[in-house]
């Protein structure tokens, strides 16, 4: 815990330094003229790990880039498990400006990016930071730029600079990294700042209107309903309140099957509260991938039944992970037996398909491929055509989906994985896999993709005809604010388009999230600003109106497509109804009784 203890004074610099929208260098000219090498000239060459994880993590250097590559496996406790130190070699003075560059890449991750935190603080316990800030970086490499005041004095051998890298299975490659310090002539507006945010999030971005005039198109729907009596004559001045209760749309979240059945404490009671009031569909987190599921699986019958009795539509996740590391372990001993090993992974899918027949409405088959090929090396690319062939025998009804990180995240500057992404899309189609859906992962740290770049990409997998979902959509930052913001501009990006049917958050509780800084609801159920932008969106903005009808009983407006609760009062007389209103529904005619006024 010590490791995030910085005080109030520490935090003035990191306001100053950070504001929104890209990197954008200013003028150097009003700079001091000298600065001071914190590092002494050594860069990246005085680096070392530290930390109670160590042993998950490899440091190489290379000497001729001067570059230092740290690869993180397996699943340090905390950020700081695993961190990457310099002592600085110069004193430093309160006020002074330092200037921070750094310049890296993500060679590999499961997500498509790695994390890091870079830090000025206090070499003793507890810490104290001057500056401190979460990164995340892509597959392309990337030049952060940084200014901060020094919040206290430090003498030689009591200041230093970190980098956490206790992030789960990611490495991270540095090529350069500058810290100069200015003095107290310098202005921190002198220097370069990356700035968080994201393209299009101003107010008056062109692509809100646009965005907004395509979902009136695509998801609305004419809404027509006459009132009769019990006569059938026509039914003037009626009150007639329609209510959308389910969007037709697919609003979703993965679920911990632990937390969901725990019928016995109050958390259990509020997690199970929140997915009952605003999504209907679920996925289940875990239990459902193939070590869990071979393992027991209880839990994640459980988790299914569940979702599945509560009216929810259920994803299951995932039938092949082809990475030995995500595999059960006796299959890697399998490798030179392709045809046991081919028979092993058609009996787990008939298997948990045949289990499960009937209550998942859709399946990831494939998950991953980009980044996980152990199996394809053994068994050959046909192999992922005949998954979803076998997955078709074993539940016909399920829809069969392909689903990959990294498409939509990273500022959709991963193009190498995208065009892969295209190419197995197509290869399984020109191969006769039945493939009945594209998933789109969407994790986010603070390399946040603008919804024109989100919608180019989209455009690009439009021409394969198939639906596409965000299947595990969140945002890993910090900042709230800025979280709330684009979760809102995110979904509204996708809800606009029209080859997308669904939307599911990987996760919402702070206690029952993989990374809990993108939850929407803290440990004690305090709704953070980026759950709030959910709630408005899927319970305040949407049709919720009460009209009266005309003088031959009829009512007409326009609402978004889904399933309603429609309520007509006339005088003392109450009708409740419910319908669905699609793209072709006809004229809905409700009867009510006489009733005098």
């Amino acid at each position: 815990m010590l490791r995030y203890a910085f005080s109030v004074v520490a935090l003035i610099p990191l306001t100053l330094a950070l504001t929104l929208f890209g990197a954008v260098p200013t003028d150097n000219n009003n700079a001091a003229n000298t600065s001071v090498d914190l590092l002494s000239g050594q860069g990246l060459k005085d680096f070392y790990l530290e930390g109670q994880d160590t042993s998950m993590s490899k440091l190489a250097r290379d000497a001729t880039k001067s570059s230092l590559t740290c690869q993180t496996e397996g699943s340090p406790k905390q950020p700081w498990g695993v961190i990457l130190v310099s002592n600085i070699s110069q004193p430093v003075k309160k006020g002074d400006v330092i200037q921070v560059a750094i310049r890296a890449r993500c060679p590999n991750s499961i997500t498509g990016e790695a994390f890091t935190t870079f830090a000025f603080e206090e070499k003793a316990e507890p810490n104290d930071k001057s500056f401190f800030v979460p990164l995340s970086v892509g597959n392309q490499e990337q030049t952060f730029h940084f200014a901060f005041e020094a919040a206290r004095d430090y003498q030689i051998g009591e200041a230093q600079v970190t980098l956490f890298m206790g992030y789960q299975n990611q490495t991270l490659e540095i090529n350069s990294l500058e810290l100069l310090d200015h003095g107290k002539a310098a202005n921190i507006s002198d220097f370069p700042q990356t700035k968080f945010g994201y393209p299009g999030m101003e107010p008056d971005a062109p692509w809100r209107a646009l965005a907004k005039a395509r979902i009136e198109k695509i998801r609305e729907g004419a809404i027509r309903i006459k009132i009769v009596d019990s006569k059938g004559k026509n039914v003037p001045a009626a009150s007639v309140r329609i209510h959308l209760t389910k969007h037709a749309f697919a609003f979703g979240t993965a679920v911990n099957a632990s937390v969901l059945m725990n019928d016995k404490s109050a958390n259990g009671d509020h997690y199970r509260q929140i997915i009952c009031d605003l999504f209907n569909t679920g996925v289940v987190e875990n239990d459902l991938k193939w070590q869990f599921w071979e393992k027991d699986p209880t839990l994640g019958t459980a988790a299914v039944n569940w979702l599945h009795e509560h009216g929810l539509r259920v994803r299951g996740h995932n039938l092949v992970w082809p990475s030995w590391k995500w595999l059960p372990e006796d299959l890697s001993s399998l490798q030179n037996n392709p045809q046991a090993l081919k028979q092993r992974i058609d009996q787990h899918i008939t298997s948990i398909l045949g289990s499960l027949k009937g209550k998942c409405t859709e399946w990831d088959v494939l998950n991953e491929p980009y980044s996980n090929t152990d199996l394809q090396r053994v068994l050959g690319d046909d192999e992922m055509v005949s998954w979803f062939r076998t997955a078709r025998e074993a539940d016909p009804e399920a829809k069969l989906f392909i689903n990959d990180f990294g498409i939509l995240s990273n500022n959709g500057s991963d193009y190498a994985h995208q065009e892969s992404y295209e190419k197995t899309i197509r290869f399984l189609l020109d191969h006769g896999a039945p493939l009945d859906g594209i998933g789109e992962q969407s994790h986010f740290g603070w390399l946040l993709t603008g919804p024109d770049r989100i919608l180019q990409i989209l455009g690009n997998l439009g021409k394969f005809r198939l639906p596409i979902e965000s299947t595990e959509f969140d945002i890993d930052i910090t900042d709230e604010d800025l979280q709330a913001r684009y979760l809102k501009d995110f979904m509204t990006t996708l809800f606009s388009d029209p080859d997308v049917e669904g939307i599911t958050l990987w996760g919402f509780w702070e206690q029952a999230d993989w990374k809990p800084d993108a939850a929407l609801w803290r440990a004690n159920w305090e709704i953070k600003p980026a759950g709030q932008a959910l709630v408005n969106l899927l319970k305040h903005e949407w049709t919720d109106e009460t009209l009266a009808t005309d003088s031959n009983g009829k009512i007409a407006t326009r609402g978004f497509l889904g399933h309603y609760t429609i309520e007509v009062t006339k005088g003392a007389a109450t009708v409740k109804t419910e319908a669905d209103i699609t793209k072709t529904s006809p004229p809905l005619i409700i009867k009510i009784p006489a009733a005098t006024n």
